[in-house]
């Protein structure tokens, strides 16, 4: 039901770039995530870091439901 549940996305900040790292924050229907590029020396290779935060918030206990299965 609509108003019971809140998923909430904030976009993470994103890194200098004056330390070599690419980066950019991408948001779809209110979530956001960052994606981060950076040169890995240790198994040379390019790492690729994806993330986001989020989290959930009960809004009215009164209009859900738990369901187990």
């Amino acid at each position: 039901m609509k108003g019971a549940i809140a998923l909430v996305s904030r976009p993470l900040v994103q890194p200098p770039s004056s330390t070599g790292v690419r980066s950019a924050v991408v948001s779809y229907n209110g979530l956001a995530l960052r994606v981060t590029i950076t040169y890995n020396g240790t198994s040379q290779g390019i790492l690729v870091t994806i993330d986001c935060l989020y989290g959930v918030k009960i809004l009215d206990s009164t209009l859900g439901c738990c369901l187990l299965g």
